[in-house]
């Protein structure tokens, strides 16, 4: 078997995994390195119309008129003609790279990687920082570090202040970077002594910025052709996963990530932890739908059977990275400790022909915000209770997605542009239209350091 193949098929894989963590860490807190500002911001109020900033501009970012913005965070090696940048509750940080040659779309390859600091206030540069050839970065949600990786070098970047922190070489191919407090997980594969393409151990190790293994480093012993490991420090568990073909069914490892000693271990075609005492369990989804989804605890026994399995609501906006919210399953809730059905709300799902998928996309202090394009409408549920407290008729259900919170208002986007409701009544007390020329099947409503912001394609504009 061709190894540049193998690991092509296996990065495929470790793709969907990561993307699934991505989520699930939603919550994870970095390492505050970073002096505290010293004015502080005004807390977001997303209920007044806000006014355009300014737009991002990659000249104003850098000299080199080769540099071009990258689709951070995942996509930092190729350019494909578009890009983003990475944002937190506390930064915007933008990748600039010079492609190489080929077409616009191709996948031009990037060999040097400069971050910018980007003026909240302005779109200005704050600061570069040079971190040579690397595949992507992490995206802490409220976090200060920025862990950069390629296949066996990562490096860590204050994203305030633009300080190089530290970076480490490892001798197995990196899968994903983690951050939490102080700890650093780094997981990936090896390919064995033998150098069989198709046979890889899965590793994880637990250290700091300044060396990477320094608790612990476990080689886990590979129960099929493919494996991965992936960590979800903010829950305390990772999740080492083998499967004997691509497609096929999987075996999965629960890992407690303080020790990093196994705790037990299962069969499941997808996995997660989705709080640090819960672990998720889908089988039937490589068939086009979720068969079942299960609900184990830290010993690997059932608690719970979701009753109408969906994709799960781990996405939704105001996620936390704590056991303190129910867990939004299929048409239900359950207990985020104990695993608990709490109850169940027919607004929580869409149904559509390939199955029901999750309808929830905020969740605003106590209020749910859900939406169904079969009546067109927003709809706000009671965490607590799983009773309807308002319904809003919305012409463009369909499309809304992504968005925003301060607490009090969710922002989103969809098809005609950019709205703000209350989630105390459902109230949409403004809208603004797309900024023209944008695409709004490709426009994304987010957060950027407390404002909103507009992104598609390689555009970017922040709101005051």
């Amino acid at each position: 078997m061709n190894r540049e193949w193998a690991r092509a098929k296996w990065k495929t894989l470790a793709l969907g995994v990561a993307l699934v963590a991505a989520v699930a860490v939603v919550g994870v807190h970095a390492f505050d390195r970073s002096p505290a500002p010293t004015v502080a911001a005004p807390p977001p109020d997303f209920g007044r119309v806000p006014d355009r900033a300014w737009i991002l501009d990659v000249g104003t970012l850098s000299d080199d008129d080769t540099h071009v913005l990258l689709a951070a965070p995942y996509t930092l090696s190729e350019y494909y003609g578009y890009g983003s940048p990475i944002t937190t509750s506390s930064s915007i940080v933008a990748a600039l790279g010079t492609p190489g040659p080929g077409g616009v779309g191709d996948g031009r390859e990037v060999a040097d990687v400069t971050l910018v600091g980007v003026d909240v206030a302005d779109g200005s540069p704050l600061w570069h920082t040079a971190v040579g050839q690397i595949d992507q970065c992490s995206a802490p949600a409220r976090g200060v570090v920025l862990a950069c990786w390629s296949a066996r070098r990562v490096a860590f970047v204050d994203s305030v202040s633009g300080e190089a922190i530290g970076s480490a070489d490892v001798d197995f191919d990196i899968d994903d970077v983690k951050t939490a407090g102080d700890d650093v997980f780094v997981s990936g594969t090896v390919l064995p002594p033998d150098g069989r393409d198709d046979v890889r151990t899965p590793v994880l190790t637990r250290g700091t910025v300044d060396d990477t293994d320094a608790v612990y480093r476990r080689d886990f012993e590979s129960l099929g052709h493919y494996s991965y490991a992936q960590s979800f420090p903010v829950r305390g568990l990772t999740t080492v996963g083998t499967s004997n073909t691509l497609a096929g069914p999987a075996v999965t490892r629960v890992v407690d990530s303080a020790t990093g000693e196994s705790l037990f271990a299962y069969a499941a075609e997808s996995s997660s932890p989705v709080s640090s005492n819960i672990v998720r369990a889908q089988n039937g989804v490589r068939a086009g739908l979720i068969g079942t989804e299960e609900l184990l605890d830290r010993s690997g026994a059932t608690v719970a059977g979701v009753a109408i399995p969906s994709s799960s609501a781990l996405t939704y906006v105001g996620a936390r990275g704590d056991d303190s919210r129910p867990l939004f399953l299929g048409d239900g809730a359950y207990d985020a400790e104990t695993g608990a059905e709490l109850w169940r709300n027919p607004d929580m799902i869409i149904r559509e022909s390939g199955g029901p998928t999750s309808a929830v996309k905020a969740v605003v202090d106590q209020t749910i915000i859900v939406t169904s394009p079969d009546t067109r409408t927003i709809t706000g549920i009671d965490v607590t209770t799983g009773e309807r407290r308002w319904q809003t008729p919305w012409q463009d259900a369909y499309w809304v997605r992504e968005g925003a919170t301060d607490g009090n208002y969710y922002v989103f986007g969809d098809y005609t542009g950019m709205h703000a409701i209350r989630a105390a009544d459902g109230a949409v007390v403004w809208s603004l239209p797309l900024p023209a020329g944008a695409d709004p099947r490709e426009v994304r409503v987010g957060g950027a350091a407390g404002r909103l912001s507009i992104a598609w394609r390689d555009q970017f504009t922040v709101y005051r």
